[in-house]
């Protein structure tokens, strides 16, 4: 299991590493791993965090679109 492995690695490097003990959420993360080029390292943990980031936005965006869709009454192909 690759991601697994990864993510294995990248706490142990974590736990060794005096900057990142300062972060004080997921974005400061992602912040801190470009910085240190620890998301060319850990490529995949980085892209889990990546996407993190990105779910409550697209969320937010397909229920405006959806409540846009109900407000107007026209058909969105959904369902």
């Amino acid at each position: 299991m690759v991601l697994g492995d990864q993510i294995d690695t990248y706490i142990i490097d974590l736990h060794g590493d005096d900057e990142f003990s300062g972060i004080e959420g997921i974005a400061s993360l992602a912040e801190k791993m470009v910085k240190t080029k620890k998301n060319l390292i850990f490529p995949l943990v980085y892209m889990l965090i990546k996407l993190s980031l990105l779910l409550p936005v697209t969320t937010a965006t397909v229920e405006r679109v959806f409540l846009l869709c109900i407000l107007s009454r026209v058909d969105c192909g959904i369902g």
